[in-house]
């Protein structure tokens, strides 16, 4: 399997496994904020949702098979599961952490897609690292003191 097959692969397992864990910080936040929060939270895993198709779409492009197996997903993953209840602020917390390494993914995906000449992949790369950051600077600005 070559390194952007590989790559996507990670990308989607760890993408799918944050978007549980914003799924259930949607559903469990809590405190005088909640609304917010709850919207806040929503937003995000609604984003991160959408690109599970197009990642395995871009991994059958190429000729793989996209993996689609918890199992599978909890061995690919950089996130790991959220098992606890945080508070509303260690969620966003550990939501910044989990932000984080997806710019790394997708900075690490623009990479390989250049190397490998596709532009469509790191032309999509660029986009979700643009949206990647800009959910770093609104969680830094959350999480603010």
């Amino acid at each position: 399997m070559n390194e952007l097959i590989q790559t996507l692969r990670t990308i989607l397992a760890t993408n799918f496994t944050l978007y549980l864990k914003a799924q259930m910080f949607h559903w469990n936040v809590e405190g005088a904020d909640f609304p917010q929060y709850h919207d806040f939270f929503a937003d995000v895993y609604s984003d991160i949702y959408e690109q599970n198709d197009p990642l395995a779409e871009y991994i059958r492009i190429q000729g793989a098979y996209a993996p689609g197996s918890l199992s599978v997903y909890s061995q690919l993953s950089q996130v790991k599961d959220e098992e606890g209840f945080a508070s509303a602020v260690g969620m966003m917390t550990q939501l910044a952490v989990d932000n984080q390494v997806m710019i790394g993914l997708f900075q690490r995906l623009y990479d390989v897609a250049e190397e490998f000449k596709d532009h469509g992949i790191s032309n999509y790369a660029a986009e979700r690292l643009d949206a990647h950051k800009k959910l770093a600077w609104k969680l830094r600005s959350i999480l603010k003191a």
